[in-house]
């Protein structure tokens, strides 16, 4: 009796230690877990930035920065300062030359063919005055060139440089206009500008990409530990579970010894079935399946072993359960295995509680086909003197869960219970 009782509490120690193990490491994914407080800190995911942000920002991080020095240097040319006349058509060219300089941000090839255009135009119109398009053209050489775009970037120069050396040569417009050094400084500081855009913005991808693979291979690392940590705990249980089974097998080859049934053994015996199956379904669902209980499993191959295991824990202490399992179907989502594997093990428990003798109980499993649609057939049948009072709660609840049927008879001193529940339906522990 002592060693009874001490092995129902090392099958509950055991199970129970294994499925909170096996449960954090299976939810280690989704957040982390405190030690401290023993729940999941999740953490939150960052709410999505909206477009217009994103588009006025820029895709890189370098263009926030230049857009806001254009921004400044658009509005610096809209100063009542940098006016030099109250002509309305200047007026007008200094707009453009501004809202010019902020489309560089967005259209820069467009906006600095724009601008160069528009130099020649302004020259002709006003060649007595600072000519604001050369900026223009300069922001948008050096926008390009921060992308490295080399073609776009050759282009503009040639033209700036083209338009200065013909006004240089021919005389485009009358006055001297901007001259050859001005326009090659001007080009100069364009180009550093934009070459150290383009290496400071490779220089954080690369950091980024370093980061990321860091990130990886330690997320790698973190796998491998907790699938080392689930085999390990596996293994672990399993073998004590198997210790335990081997105790059970003890006591009920002493109960046969002196001509009695123990049905406190069948019952640790059936727990311990009931254990082992539970630890090989949580540590498939971690190596294969994490998230999700939708693999399909092999149906009738697992039923085959389940039902062998429980008639051989239900021996063990004295009671001889006949189960028999009929064609069933091959490949069933996991959950239905697990309803399945359930409802067989409560049938056998419930027998071993309630039956008036350890002989003459069955239980049968097979599949049935109403409404076009699949089911899994239980019946089960063990003499009873009397029909019981109520239905078994937990079996009912799992079976009206799974969307299933459960029904109950008593005649001539059987009790029989018939259970059955749609493939695809059943309600995963």
């Amino acid at each position: 009796m002592y060693r009874t009782v001490t092995s129902i509490t090392l099958v509950r120690a055991s199970f129970t230690a294994t499925v909170k193990t096996l449960m954090i490491l299976l939810e280690a994914k989704e957040g982390q877990y405190s030690v401290v407080t023993r729940q999941f800190v999740v953490r939150p995911s960052r709410a999505a930035t909206p477009k217009w942000i994103s588009f006025m920002r820029g895709p890189r991080f370098v263009d926030l920065p230049f857009r806001v020095l254009l921004l400044l240097i658009s509005v610096a040319g809209l100063m009542p300062a940098a006016m030099e006349s109250s002509n309305p058509q200047y007026v007008a060219f200094q707009v453009l030359g501004a809202i010019l300089i902020v489309s560089v941000c967005f259209v820069p090839l467009t906006a600095g063919l724009m601008g160069l255009v528009l130099f020649v135009v302004f020259g002709i119109t006003f060649p007595e005055f600072v000519n604001p398009f050369p900026t223009v053209a300069g922001a948008a050489i050096a926008l390009v060139l921060s992308h490295l775009r080399i073609r776009s970037f050759s282009l503009l120069t040639l033209l700036l440089f083209g338009i200065v050396v013909a006004h240089t040569a021919v005389g485009i417009w009358e006055g001297d206009g901007e001259s050859l050094f001005t326009m090659a400084f001007g080009w100069l500081l364009a180009v550093i500008l934009g070459l150290a855009a383009a290496a400071f913005e490779r220089r954080i991808q690369s950091e980024i990409l370093m980061r990321t693979a860091q990130a990886r291979s330690h997320e790698r690392n973190v796998e491998r530990m907790r699938l080392e940590l689930a085999l390990d705990t596996h293994d672990t249980v399993s073998h004590g579970l198997a210790a335990e089974a081997a105790i059970i097998r003890m006591l009920g080859v002493e109960a046969r010894m002196e001509d009695r049934s123990d049905s406190r053994v069948t019952e640790l015996a059936l727990v311990n079935v009931h254990t082992q199956q539970q630890l090989r379904v949580l540590l498939a669902r971690l190596t294969g399946d994490p998230g999700g209980r939708r693999t399909m499993r092999a149906f009738d191959v697992e039923m085959l072993k389940a039902a062998e295991m429980i008639g051989s824990a239900t021996e063990a202490g004295g009671f001889d359960i006949g189960i028999r399992v009929e064609a069933l179907p091959s490949d069933v989502p996991a959950e239905t295995l697990e309803t399945a594997q359930f409802i067989l093990k409560e049938l056998a428990t419930n027998m071993v509680k309630h039956s008036s003798a350890t002989s003459s109980c069955a239980i049968s499993v097979e599949q049935v086909e109403k409404q076009m649609e699949i089911w899994i057939e239980f019946e089960a049948s063990n003499p009873a003197l009397q029909a019981p009072t109520r239905t078994p709660r937990s079996l009912s609840a799992r079976v009206e869960r799974a969307g299933g049927r459960l029904s109950t008879s008593h005649d001539e001193g059987m009790f029989a219970i018939k259970v059955a529940i749609p493939v695809g339906n059943g309600v995963a522990m």
